[in-house]
């Protein structure tokens, strides 16, 4: 017959063999998700701009960017839920952000920024450039024009549109993401991680030279934007559908 105190100790092993059990399976467990950042950097962009300052580093390879003009650093409603997470506000008139990211893109391409509009373009008579390679006949980059539409312009001008509910665009938070790939020749924007305009062009940039920035263009001057911008990446290639969803799963 067992004695009390062994008893205890053969229930005090079990329990204890029971929690470590659960603590491996907590580790293991596949369904843990990556926080935004983290699940950016896990796709290797060429340039991530967490925009956490108005000047600052990219968090992979080795670009920097620094603001020019009225840009300010914002902790306010900021768009991924990260603890302290902060943006940056472009004033519309002279601000934005120029990058040490040259070139890059060949023959496919993405680009993801996170946008706040202050206002809508068609009520101030004015084009709001979001971001991108800009150059002549070799574009890589991404704009609301005139009648708040968005598009997405490769090569020799050659562009997707979406038109956004004019409703929802103000005073809250976006993700776009553009790719091209030529190989496919698919050219794709996705809006809040969903696919939204797809066509096939032939056009697509050829070996990119000129710097990324956001918030102007330093070839098609005059379009400013105006509003808050952040986590602002660029990729070699075209990311596919399901890892633009993750992605912007990941932001909540």
């Amino acid at each position: 017959m067992f004695k009390r105190t062994q008893i205890r100790s053969t229930i005090l092993v079990l329990v204890v063999g029971v929690s470590v059990a659960l603590v491996g399976c907590r580790k293991q467990n596949p369904a843990q998700k990556l926080d935004f950042a983290a699940a950016v950097k896990a796709t290797n962009p060429l340039a991530y701009f967490r925009l956490e300052t108005i000047n600052g580093s990219s968090e992979t390879g080795s670009s920097i960017y620094v603001s020019q003009g009225g840009v300010t650093g914002s902790g306010s409603a900021a768009p991924i839920g990260m603890d302290g997470n902060k943006c940056v506000v472009l004033d519309g008139k002279d601000g934005w952000i120029k990058s040490g990211l040259m070139g890059g893109i060949k023959t496919a391409g993405t680009i993801m920024v996170w946008v706040k509009l202050d206002a809508l373009p068609k009520e101030v008579h004015r084009w709001f450039y979001v971001a991108g390679e800009s150059q002549e006949g070799n574009d890589f980059d991404v704009e609301f024009g005139m009648d708040n539409d968005l598009r997405f312009y490769t090569a020799t001008g050659g562009h997707s549109t979406y038109s956004p509910n004019p409703k929802t665009l103000v005073d809250q938070w976006h993700m776009i993401v553009a790719t091209i790939d030529y190989a496919s020749g698919s050219r794709t924007m996705f809006w809040d991680g969903q696919p939204v305009a797809v066509d096939h062009d032939a056009s697509h940039p050829k070996n990119t030279t000129t710097v990324f920035t956001i918030g102007a263009s330093p070839v098609w001057t005059g379009r400013n934007f105006g509003g808050s911008v952040d986590e602002v990446a660029v990729w070699e290639r075209a990311l596919s559908a399901s890892e633009i969803a993750e992605l912007y799963a990941a932001a909540k």
